[in-house]
């Protein structure tokens, strides 16, 4: 759901697919609620970790330039 937010028109979707997914778990008897609990637990962990890595390993725009953008076209030199 956390990768699939930004794009248009599949984010609101897998919002509600995720939700009623995370609903039904518990009543079909596959996990229990503790189960679910640790799941979005272990989500957000995930989701903050990535996120706090991705700004350390990658610097901001303004520290570091960017690479040369490599072309499709190869140089006639």
């Amino acid at each position: 759901m956390w990768a699939l937010w930004p794009v248009r028109y599949v984010g609101g979707v897998a919002v509600a697919l995720n939700l009623l997914m995370i609903a039904s778990t518990p009543v079909i008897g596959a996990h229990y609620m503790i189960d679910v609990f640790g799941g979005v637990a272990l989500a957000v962990v995930g989701i903050c970790l990535s996120k706090y890595l991705l700004n350390v390993v990658a610097p901001s725009s303004s520290k570091a330039q960017a690479a040369p953008r490599a072309s499709l076209v190869p140089a006639l030199d």
